[in-house]
């Protein structure tokens, strides 16, 4: 039986160009970039044009493009890295203030939590039912102590796009010098990422969201934006990131940077047509489905739904069975008995965050896997 695979928004598969990009590099080309010999120059010269495609991805200059070993790792440097950095300058914890919202993946969330623990104010801004942030709400949660806020651009859960542009704007009129970050690792195959137009201080990306390999990330750091470095060594990505850089994934990271605004356009419409279907027919088929989140801003890969009264877990399982994979939530939240997500868009109704099923489409998704999921869904009922 062919798989149907529908779960892109957790990891992707690598593709061909990607892997054909990697496979000599460890082989054949294996040197460490800061050896002074031929070997060592040469993988010196591949991580330089590497870092030069990726700051063409973010319109950004090559020495902002810090690699990590994934997007996890590029969100806890970037957080981390604001908050040590102002602390081991002078500044206390319990005088800095941060923010965020209650919809963000787990390596943003637990961060905040830790960095509450150790007792920075932290304020979380609250999210209409629909999933934007409240706009209204953001200038309220500022203060004179505020130093960071993190939103993600996309989330992985419901899909919805946040209004970055209006966001930033409203922080920079309140006090420029506060640093945005953004999780960005859910948008590059449909959203472009020019940092400086968007007008903020970091901003993650990770390669195995979008064709990439596992295990490398990126963060863009403006210039000028001062952060703690979270592993020491050898001084290694300007000492933000210290270790031998993975040449052969953070290639792949940046052929897949190329590929992705290559292919863009013509993809988000191949989707935003795939979805549109999905959404009609799964109204059709399955009219008690609640649908999670906006649905005009909204990446195209994405359907969330709510079954109510359904177990999706175990649905998720009989649908494996079938040979179509799906989830209810975040990978990363697997030990969680509900979306956090969904719960933060309605939190009076905890059946509709313990019921939702998550498809995220990708390129080779078609129609007629949309038709068989549905069917097998409407027998499993």
């Amino acid at each position: 039986m062919n798989r149907i695979y529908l779960d892109h928004a957790s990891t992707t598969p690598a593709s061909s160009a990607v892997i054909k990009a990697m496979r000599p590099l460890s082989a054949q080309f294996f040197g460490n970039p800061g050896s002074i010999h031929a070997e060592g120059v040469n993988a010196s010269k591949t991580l330089k044009s590497a870092r030069t495609s990726v700051a063409r991805f973010f319109s950004c200059q090559t020495d902002e493009v810090v690699f990590t070993g994934s997007g996890t790792l590029a969100n806890n440097l970037a957080l981390f890295g604001v908050v040590e950095y102002l602390q081991k300058h002078g500044r206390n914890y319990s005088d800095m203030h941060i923010v965020t919202t209650g919809i963000e993946h787990s390596s943003v969330l637990e961060v905040f939590r830790e960095l509450e623990r150790l007792g920075v104010l932290v304020s979380y801004i609250p999210v209409r039912s629909n999933g934007l942030v409240d706009l209204e709400r953001v200038l309220s949660v500022l203060n004179d102590k505020t130093v960071l806020v993190s939103v993600g651009y996309v989330n992985g859960e419901i899909g919805v796009i946040q209004p970055i542009g209006k966001i930033t704007n409203i922080i920079r009129k309140y006090n420029s010098e506060i640093k945005i970050h953004i999780d960005a690792s859910q948008a590059p195959e449909y959203l472009s990422l020019p940092v400086n137009t968007l007008g903020v201080d970091l901003c993650t990306i990770d390669g195995q969201k979008m064709y990439g390999p596992k295990g490398v990330g990126a963060l863009f750091v403006k210039q000028g934006t001062k952060l703690n470095p979270i592993s020491f060594g050898g001084g290694q990505e300007k000492g933000l990131y210290s270790g031998t850089e993975a040449i052969p994934l953070i290639v792949g990271l940046s052929v897949a940077c190329t590929e992705v605004v290559k292919n863009r356009a013509k993809e988000y419409a191949r989707m935003k047509e795939l979805q549109d279907y999905t959404f009609k027919y799964i109204g059709e088929k399955l009219p008690k489905a609640v649908i999670n989140g906006s649905i005009d801003r909204r990446i195209p890969n994405n359907i969330n739904i709510s079954l109510s009264g359904v177990d999706t877990e175990f649905l998720v399982i009989q649908l494996d069975q079938k040979g179509i994979a799906c989830a209810t939530k975040s990978a990363c939240d697997a030990d969680k008995v509900h979306s956090h997500v969904v719960h933060e868009i309605d939190p009076e109704n905890i059946d509709r965050a313990k019921s939702t099923l998550r498809f995220t489409f990708g390129r080779s998704t078609r129609k007629r896997h949309i038709r068989r999921t549905v069917k097998e869904i409407c027998l499993a009922l």
